[in-house]
């Protein structure tokens, strides 16, 4: 616009030539539906009568007060949310479609319906949830004791009761050891870690780690996390319950499970040994996450190793929290993803309107604490109130904002997955909800070899594979095996060295690329 005084005033994207859906906001729900939805774009109608969106072919009903534009967004930012409740549909990804008197706007695979979600009601109040892939169960840290819940029979089943030092019991963050021989339970009113055999409870024991502290009638700080290491060692960090006034955040120590004795961590380069927040650790257990916490004096990020008692250490790292996939090569400390020995590989980076406050000013962008790693890396799940995100490791690209019908507790530990990622277990308001993917979204962790030449085979590990799987090297067809949803081999075609990308593709039609991670010598 040219105005007759001279001034000009530019105005870019101000105008939308009929409607543009550009994301979908809340992109996931059970196949039942009955979720909130949400979906952002230009050229949206001002009320629900002048459009109908469709989910997988399926009309739903707009919600009678729209939303506006997003608060402090303005152009080239979508301007426009629309709210609605999600219809039932098939497993599987479904196409989003408005239909306004301006035209019709289409966004391909935009929502995506698990195989199933399942709420399991319990009248005990959960702060932790570990999954046993060995014996097909969940332990849950239910104050006194812990609750077992079979994912064979769908049902809870007979409850352990943890041994103590004394008569305050309060078990909160949980652990298998690396051999899946023995569970470990964070008691933070005992001051101690619970040593229990789930296959013979005679074999139980305690070892006292450090008394309790009460700071406050709603602060009592004691063993909050634990992680097994090799070596039949743990890590035990104190600290307070989220979710009140005390919060995570404490000192760490080492448990030697054989001589049952206690110690200090070994010195090195971490600077959070006397006030970390949270621990996680590879299957093995030869590395270790130990994160800062949101309130804590100290920031950065360690990697321990219990072989060789060293620390990997990234000391610029601000943010709080840890994640250490199973196969320990990837890690990750809130929204910053580093390998398996803290170097920086990424962030997490979202459009801007996933960071904007939405919904009466509810901000997205502070997750519930202890966030989990697929065992190959690929996929990093956060837990919020009201959904989940899942996002693409390689990219730091959000894949999916997964809306939930009960509001997930703010404990321990919320959220705990299966290796491949393909289930979804979480502590909420009423109990366990489980959720069934059906598979994971489709990725690339990592490969066993960054180099190699024509004719190789390389393993990938990442996840969404199936017998539909294709693969290109370079844009050339390459032989896939596929062992599992997270296990694949490839065999290199015949094209020039250098870099080359590589494009998977399934019979739904997704398809992954990841670029720098392969070399053709």
């Amino acid at each position: 616009m040219i105005f007759p005084d001279g001034v000009e005033v530019f105005d870019p994207l101000a105008f939308s030539y009929g409607p543009t859906l550009q994301y979908a906001f809340l992109s996931g729900g059970a196949p039942q539906g009955g979720v909130p939805g949400e979906v952002i774009g230009y050229g949206l109608p001002g009320d629900a009568a002048s459009a109908t969106l469709y989910i997988g072919g399926s009309a739903v009903s707009l919600d009678t007060a729209l939303s506006g534009g997003l608060p402090d967004v303005g152009p080239p930012f979508p301007n426009k949310i629309l709210d609605f409740t999600t219809p039932s549909g098939a497993p599987g990804w479904a196409d989003i479609t408005v239909n306004t008197a301006d035209g019709t706007s289409t966004l391909s695979k935009a929502f995506f319906y698990a195989k199933s979600v399942r709420d399991y009601p319990s009248t005990d109040t959960f702060t932790g949830v570990l999954y046993d892939s060995q014996r097909q169960q969940l332990y849950l840290s239910a104050g006194n004791h812990i609750d077992v819940f079979s994912l064979t029979a769908n049902q809870y089943t007979t409850s352990l009761n943890p041994p103590a030092t004394g008569t305050s019991k309060q078990f909160t963050g949980l652990a298998l050891t690396t051999d899946n021989s023995m569970l470990l339970a964070a008691d933070l009113l005992d001051g101690s870690l619970a040593v229990i055999s789930p296959d013979n409870p005679s074999n139980n024991y305690v070892i006292p780690v450090t008394p309790a502290v009460n700071v406050g009638s709603r602060c009592p700080l004691g063993p909050l996390y634990v992680a097994a290491g090799a070596n039949n060692q743990a890590l035990v960090v104190t600290g307070g319950l989220p979710g009140i006034a005390c919060g995570p955040g404490g000192v760490v120590f080492v448990v030697n499970l054989a001589a049952r004795a206690v110690g200090p961590p070994p010195a090195g380069n971490c600077p959070l040994l006397g006030s970390a927040g949270y621990l996680s650790a590879s299957t093995t257990g030869q590395e270790i996450a130990i994160g800062a916490w949101g309130g804590g004096p100290a920031s950065g990020f360690c990697i321990y190793n219990p072989v060789t008692q060293t620390y990997s250490s990234n000391q610029y790292l601000s943010q709080a929290g840890a994640a250490m996939s199973g196969d320990g090569q990837i890690a990750a400390s809130e929204f910053v993803l580093t390998d398996g020995s803290a170097n920086l590989i990424g962030r997490v980076a979202m459009p801007d309107p996933y960071y904007s406050d939405i919904d009466g000013g509810a901000s997205p962008i502070n997750p519930l604490q202890q966030p989990q790693l697929n065992a190959a890396g690929s996929l990093y799940y956060m837990a919020y109130p009201n959904f989940i995100e899942i996002i693409d490791v390689r990219h730091g690209l959000l894949r999916l904002r997964f809306s939930l019908s009960e509001t997930v507790s703010d404990a321990a530990a919320p959220m705990a997955i299966d290796p491949g990622g393909s289930f979804i277990y979480l502590i909420t308001n009423k109990g366990l909800t489980v959720v069934d993917l059906g598979e994971a979204p489709l990725s690339i962790g990592w490969l066993n070899s960054a180099g190699a030449a024509p004719g190789a085979q390389v393993a990938v590990r990442g996840s969404g594979f199936n017998s539909s799987t294709t693969a290109t090297v370079g844009g050339t067809a390459a032989a896939v095996s596929v062992s599992d949803e997270n296990t694949m081999t490839l065999t290199l075609p015949n094209i020039s060295s250098g870099p080359a990308a590589i494009v998977l593709t399934n019979s739904d039609g997704t398809s992954y690329t990841a670029v720098g991670l392969l070399t053709i010598q």
